[in-house]
């Protein structure tokens, strides 16, 4: 009897160890690690695939084994379910340690994307500039540009701005940038000396400012600069506060005359660099196959991803070499005092600063910064634009060559070449520090009130504003 109940207690023992070494899960994920541990040539995304598919594959066994056990559990002794929880409890750290490898994984590779992903979104961007407008077909380039819902750049002539100040006003109004490109684009004239140039750009410049209130810092020189400037054009551009702007695509629609639409949209997408890209093309004159390659050309870039912007004057500009000729070395050179009078100042006009609030009696006038000059201690302000600001009006005496005026109760004369202003009231004159530029006079605002019969009576320094009080 004895005999058999060891028989029979052996058996029992054979029957747990056999149940047990059945549904222990360690077993199965050790051989599926093993297997995809062996695959070391995979790259990281394939590896945590295959592991979340392993870990997904070991939750189905060890579910349906403990499971299992789970059911026998309930048919056995007290020791063997004590074997086959412990069995259950490996599982289930076993499945834990598994999903945290490979959510570690997964975070791992999560934080390598953004870096991939800013790399695939970065753009090159693209510059549509034209020149020589506004003209006939400037209104259907904008009309493009507006279905398009693209953005572009204007250097303009002066001549045609007052021809056409409707089309500048509606390019600044739907937001494209517009440049200078001088006032008549007569190369005989603009690169003959500076000066001249420089007359060119300020009488635009006016007129863009009437137009819109703002000042143009672009400017682009007809024909480009290569040939045409010498390294004191660039300085004293830079110096005036410029961004003088080239281009490196050249769509050639103004190599010749009537060049076809197919031949401009394919030299316009032509691309060998990899920097960000400055397209020449026209509005002015008859250009009439440029309106047709545009949509072409848009869509060819919108196709590459290409952002499309309007040009910084803060950023570096495109600019080609300089060439050394003979004929730019023999050009006339401004004098020292013309560029510290005229050049210098410039730049103020695009610098952040007070504006000068004058009030003479009960009348007022303001000028924003860069429109008047501090120097030596005094304000220098433009004669024109103070008296029309005040409601007044200036007439220029050519025979005389004097400005001529009424302020206040008096009526005044200034005389740049004799350095004069004189009054009618009690036979009032006084010297004073007046000159000429870009045919506007300029004089010390004292001098202009003390002849208008105004005593300065305060000079305060307010929020962006300097306040000059005469009575």
């Amino acid at each position: 009897m004895k005999a058999k109940m060891s028989i029979l207690a052996g058996m029992v023992v054979l029957f747990v160890l056999a149940i047990t070494t059945y549904i222990v899960p360690s077993q199965i994920i050790s051989s599926a690690n093993s297997s995809v541990e062996s695959e070391s040539n995979v790259d990281d995304r394939s590896s945590i695939a295959k592991d979340s598919n392993m870990e997904n594959a070991s939750k189905v066994v060890v579910t349906q084994r403990t499971h299992t056990a789970h059911t026998r559990i309930n048919q056995l002794e007290p020791a063997e379910a004590a074997v086959l929880a412990a069995t259950k409890q490996e599982a289930n750290v076993t499945q834990v340690s598994v999903a945290k490898e490979s959510k570690s994984r997964l975070n791992e590779a999560s934080a390598e994307t953004p870096a991939k992903s800013d790399l695939q979104t970065s753009k090159k961007t693209v510059y549509l500039t034209f020149d020589d407008g506004p003209g006939k077909h400037t209104s259907e380039v904008l009309d493009i540009l507006e279905s398009y819902e693209v953005p572009a750049t204007f250097f303009v002539l002066g001549k045609y701005v007052e021809t056409y100040p409707e089309l500048v006003y509606r390019m600044h109004e739907e937001g494209h940038a517009i440049g200078n490109h001088t006032y008549n684009h007569d190369y005989d004239e603009l690169y003959d000396n500076f000066p001249d140039f420089w007359s060119q750009i300020k009488t635009t410049e006016e007129a863009i400012r009437l137009i819109t209130g703002s000042r143009p810092q672009l400017v682009r020189a007809p024909g480009g600069t290569f040939g045409h400037f010498d390294q004191n054009y660039f300085d004293l551009m830079k110096q005036a506060g410029y961004s003088v702007v080239d281009w490196n695509v050249d769509s050639g629609d103004s190599k010749r005359s009537g060049v076809p639409a197919a031949e401009i949209a394919q030299q316009a997408t032509e691309v060998s660099t990899d920097k960000d890209l400055v397209i020449l093309l026209h509005d002015g004159g008859n250009h009439a196959e440029t309106v047709k390659a545009l949509p072409e050309i848009i869509e060819y870039y919108q196709k590459h991803q290409y952002h499309f912007a309007v040009l910084d004057p803060a950023k570096k500009p495109v600019q080609f070499r300089v060439k050394n000729e003979e004929s730019t070395k023999k050009r006339f050179q401004p004098s020292s005092k013309w560029i510290n009078n005229v050049i210098a100042p410039n730049a103020e006009l695009f610098e952040e600063g007070p504006s000068l609030v004058i009030e003479a009696g009960k009348q007022m006038a303001e000028l924003n910064y860069g429109e008047y000059r501090l120097q030596n201690g005094q304000y220098i302000v433009p004669l024109r634009d103070v008296i029309e600001k005040f409601g007044g009006s200036v007439k220029w005496n050519a025979a005389e060559r004097s400005a001529e005026l009424v302020f206040g109760q008096n009526a005044i004369t200034v005389r740049p070449d004799d350095q004069l202003v004189t009054a009618s009231a009690e036979g009032y004159a006084a010297e004073a520090d007046i000159y000429m530029e870009n045919g506007v006079t300029w004089l010390p605002l004292r001098t202009l009130l003390n002849a208008a019969n105004f005593e300065v009576k305060s000079l305060t320094h307010g929020t962006g504003e300097v306040v000059v009080y005469a009575m």
